[in-house]
């Protein structure tokens, strides 16, 4: 009966703490949901097969880092500026 009693309590523990994560949306460049209300961007995630998007900040700038990652290759790096000029590209 215990047993019963101490798991129902945990249970209800892991449910409150939980509950109480609240999701952030991603914001990049000072626009919220990049992927979405940045047309180069969403632009590049439509044709490529697997990109992942970066945040970077570097000396007070902020840039958005995009890396094609096609299974079981190095394809490389672009970092844009915010306006959408490259500002570094390791190809």
């Amino acid at each position: 009966m215990k047993y019963i009693k101490l798991m129902s309590y945990l249970f209800l523990l892991v449910m409150l703490l939980t509950g109480c994560i609240e999701e952030k949306s991603v914001t990049i460049c000072d626009i919220d949901n990049p992927q979405e209300n940045l047309e180069r961007l969403n632009h590049l995630l439509q044709k490529s097969f697997c990109t992942d998007v970066y945040k970077i900040e570097y000396n007070g700038h902020k840039y958005i880092g995009v890396y094609d990652c096609p299974v079981g290759a190095d394809y490389g790096w672009i970092i844009y500026n915010c306006d959408g000029t490259i500002f570094c590209k390791l190809i």
